[in-house]
């Protein structure tokens, strides 16, 4: 018999930034973040503390899901409108779509190593809030795709 599993479904507005690598100058190194990644990891870390009083934390071993979702570039606008239309879509608004959602599978590896870039920020920004450890993170979907222009 297959336990329950928790899930917690929860969308970030914005556009989406990635993590910057720290860069070595002159024998030093520098921290690769800016503005713009405090921002979104700010907005991220804001949103799981809410989806946090929603669905509560969900321990054990964890996949995710992140929708990255950026605004289309002008030149593809009618594109992109006339595709949807013919597809029976809608552009989706620009910003980050997460499902977190507990696993009872006996092969999971529940250690390094963690994902990076954009899945790292987000990672960091829901670690301690919605799942235990970012290294129990042991099945991930994520895709990159134009949405509606803001």
């Amino acid at each position: 018999m297959e336990e329950a599993r928790e899930t917690a479904t929860f969308f970030v507005p914005g556009i989406p930034r990635p993590r910057k690598a720290p860069q070595w100058g002159k024998g030093n190194m520098r921290s690769g973040g800016n503005e713009l990644e405090a921002g979104w990891s700010e907005r991220v870390h804001t949103a799981t503390l809410i989806a946090k009083r929603k669905f509560g934390k969900i321990r054990g071993p964890v996949k995710v899901s992140f929708l990255f979702v950026f605004p289309h570039p002008k030149d593809k606008t009618k594109y992109l409108e006339r595709v949807a239309k013919e597809g029976g879509v809608k552009l989706a608004e620009p910003g980050l779509y997460i499902t977190i959602t507990s696993t009872d599978s006996p092969l999971a590896k529940e250690s390094t190593p963690d994902l990076d870039n954009l899945e790292k920020l987000v990672l960091d920004a829901i670690k301690d809030v919605m799942i235990e450890d970012d290294s129990r993170v042991t099945e991930k979907m994520s895709a990159k795709v134009w949405g509606r222009r803001e």
